[in-house]
C-alpha cells in the first residue's frame, strides 16, 4: 500500500504539495484521475505508470511528467518495490510574476507528458535528485519562510529539467564530427600545458589534418595555434595571480622558453607579465 493518506491531496492553499510514496513488490494502486499536474522521480526500485493509452516503465532516477486529468495507476513488478517522490502542483495557481506563470503553464510543451526522462549522466541525475531532496527537507522543516524557499527550489528544479532535456536533445542531434570535434577540444583544454600537435587532435576527432584545421577555424574563429596560445596565456595569468612567479607560470602553462613566453604574453595581453603582476598588486591594494 502507499504510505501516505489520503491519496488525493489538496493543494488549493499553497499551489503545490510534496509527496513521498512507497509501494511493495507486486502491487497495483487503484485507477485515479487527479486535478493537478505532477512531476515524479523514482527514488529507488522499478515501477510502471499504467494509463489508458499505454504504460511507461520507470526505474532508479527516472523522471516523468503526469498532467492533470490522466486516468492512471502505479504497478510494481513481483521482484521489485519502489519509492516515488512527487511534486503536485496547480499550474493555474502561479499567475505572477509572468515568467513563473509561463514556466509552469508551459512546462508540458517542452517536457512531454508520460514519457520517461533519464538524465544521461551521474552528475546531472545527482543535481536533479538533490533539488528533489532539498524540496522535501524544506517542506518538513515547517520554517516561517518555508513556502518561499520551496517555491524558489521548485522554480529552479523545473528550469533545470527543461534545460537538461534541451541539452540532451541538442547533444543527440549533433553530427558525428561535432561530437568528435568537441571531444578533441575538451582534450586540448584539459591538457593545455602539454605539447599537443594538430595531428594528434585531428586523430582524436577522427578527421584529416586539413579538415580538422578548417572545422577548428569555423567553430572557434581562431587557428589551432592561436587558440592554444590564448588558452595557455589564460592559464599563465591565473598562475601569476596565485604565485607572482613568472618563471613558474611560464613553465606550468606549457612555455618551455621564457623569452617566447614574454613575447606571446605581450601579443595576447598587450602588456608584459611583470606589468600584469604589478597591475594585479595595485588592484589588491585598492
Amino acid at each position: 500500500m502507499l504510505d501516505f493518506s489520503p491519496f488525493d491531496i489538496s493543494i488549493k492553499q499553497d499551489g503545490m504539495a510534496l509527496v513521498e510514496a512507497s509501494l511493495s513488490s507486486h502491487e497495483k494502486t487503484d485507477y485515479a484521475i487527479w486535478d493537478h499536474d505532477r512531476i515524479c522521480l523514482v527514488k529507488r526500485g522499478r515501477i510502471t505508470l499504467d494509463y489508458v493509452a499505454g504504460n511507461t516503465e520507470l526505474s532508479d532516477r527516472d523522471i516523468i511528467y503526469l498532467p492533470a486529468g490522466v486516468k492512471h495507476r502505479w504497478i510494481t513488478p513481483a521482484s521489485h518495490s519502489a519509492a516515488l517522490f512527487m511534486i503536485c502542483y496547480d499550474k493555474g495557481f502561479f499567475t505572477a510574476p509572468p515568467a513563473v506563470h509561463e514556466l509552469f503553464s508551459g512546462f508540458g510543451r517542452s517536457f512531454p507528458a508520460l514519457e520517461k526522462f533519464s538524465p544521461d549522466s551521474t552528475i546531472r541525475a545527482g543535481n536533479i535528485r538533490y533539488l528533489f531532496n532539498k524540496l522535501m527537507m524544506e517542506k518538513r522543516s515547517k520554517a516561517p519562510d518555508m513556502k518561499v524557499i520551496t517555491l524558489g527550489l521548485f522554480i529552479t528544479l523545473a528550469t533545470r529539467l527543461l534545460r537538461t532535456r534541451r541539452e540532451i536533445i541538442e547533444q543527440k542531434n549533433m553530427t558525428s564530427w561535432e561530437q568528435s570535434f568537441n571531444n578533441s577540444l575538451k582534450y586540448l583544454e584539459e591538457n593545455i600545458q602539454e605539447k599537443i600537435g594538430i595531428a594528434e587532435l585531428a586523430r582524436i576527432a577522427g578527421l584529416s589534418y586539413r579538415r580538422y584545421t578548417e572545422i577548428f577555424k569555423q567553430q572557434t574563429g581562431l587557428t589551432t595555434n592561436e587558440y592554444i596560445r590564448r588558452k595557455r596565456i589564460e592559464l599563465a595569468r591565473k598562475l601569476l595571480q596565485e604565485t607572482g612567479n613568472i618563471l613558474h607560470a611560464s613553465l606550468d602553462a606549457g612555455f618551455g622558453d621564457l623569452s617566447h613566453f614574454y613575447r606571446v604574453f605581450k601579443q595576447v595581453s598587450g602588456i608584459t607579465p611583470k606589468q600584469y603582476i604589478d597591475g594585479q598588486a595595485a588592484i589588491s591594494r585598492d
